[in-house]
């Protein structure tokens, strides 16, 4: 089946056809293309006649098969010596019909922001390494730390305050500091797409913030129905931030970010400001990139990573 795959797309190529002027011409194109498609579809019949009960769908950068999604390695310098064609990459629900590819460059979600982190993945998978210098255990230990700058940074949005000059590795420690923190309660996964206020995050944060508060603000009497209001809300935004940011950067790891942090120009203003296809879209690349190029991944759980791709999908090994 390998070998039958890889002979299959050796010879693809997609031809984008204009507007047709007369018939002569619409004849001639459909001529072309059933040329084109000649060796591509009579290699497919040939595997479905072998296995009629066989499901294969084609997108961007992957090819599903009986719900194995393969990602594959379109990069023309194939000769090199590491080069890989293909990988299996997820396994997905059997369910997955209506499963859809979001397509790079849509208007209506691509802007400056996916164009700025999309020239930053090569520099992020470049600088990937299978170890990281950053220790987990010593930044739960700095736990106080941690929390003043959640309360800080939630103060800073209930009052529309600029929290740009909060650095993207500052904010990424911060991620990695919740996502143990929804670990450790054992809360939904924070790659959800939606949350409730019962969540202990809320619960927690929001006392410690109101403490703060009622300490340092004078006239926190008068504020107080203001800060009930909108604390919520505020911690919302700063926990989309953070899935963003798990989203975006979580499986290229601490050492790669921090490298290349220079060069990246986004803040947490603009990563939350990322739609829900263009983090589907890059989860997917991220994954592809990193696993063609036999990166390691660097995120604590697989599965609900890949489910912001697919509903009920995990990543295979």
């Amino acid at each position: 089946m390998a070998e039958e795959l890889t002979n299959l797309f050796d010879n693809l190529q997609i031809e984008r056809n204009s507007k047709y002027e007369n018939t002569n011409v619409y004849c001639e194109q459909i001529n072309t293309i059933s040329n084109t498609y000649d060796h591509l579809l009579l290699n497919l019949i040939k595997i479905l006649i072998a296995d009629n009960t066989m499901k294969i769908n084609i997108y961007d950068r992957v090819i599903i098969i009986n719900n194995v999604l393969f990602c594959i390695n379109l990069n023309q310098n194939n000769q090199i010596e590491d080069y890989i064609p293909y990988k299996p990459l997820m396994r997905l629900p059997a369910y997955n019909n209506k499963l859809s590819f979001v397509s790079k460059n849509d208007p209506t979600w691509w802007d400056e922001c996916c164009t700025e982190f999309e020239n930053s993945m090569l520099h992020l998978k470049n600088l990937t390494n299978n170890t990281t210098t950053f220790n987990i255990k010593s930044m739960i230990d700095q736990k106080n730390y941690i929390e003043i700058e959640i309360i800080n940074l939630t103060i800073k949005i209930m009052n529309k305050e600029k929290i740009s000059e909060f650095s993207l590795v500052q904010m990424y420690i911060l991620s990695l500091y919740l996502e143990n923190f929804f670990i450790e309660y054992k809360l939904e996964s924070i790659y959800s797409e939606e949350f409730l206020y019962t969540n202990k995050y809320f619960t927690f944060y929001s006392q410690l913030v109101i403490n703060y508060l009622k300490k340092s603000d004078l006239f926190y009497s008068y504020n107080e129905n203001f800060y009930l209001r909108f604390i919520n809300p505020s911690l919302l935004y700063l926990l989309y931030s953070v899935k963003n940011t798990l989203i975006l950067f979580r499986p290229y790891g601490y050492d790669a970010l921090c490298d290349n942090s220079d060069i990246i120009d986004l803040n947490i203003h603009e990563i939350i400001s990322f739609k829900k296809e263009g983090l589907k879209y890059f989860a997917l690349n991220n994954l592809i990139e990193l696993k063609l190029n036999n990166k390691k991944l660097h995120i604590i759980n697989s599965d609900e990573y890949a489910n912001v791709i697919c509903n009920d999908a995990y990543i295979l090994n």
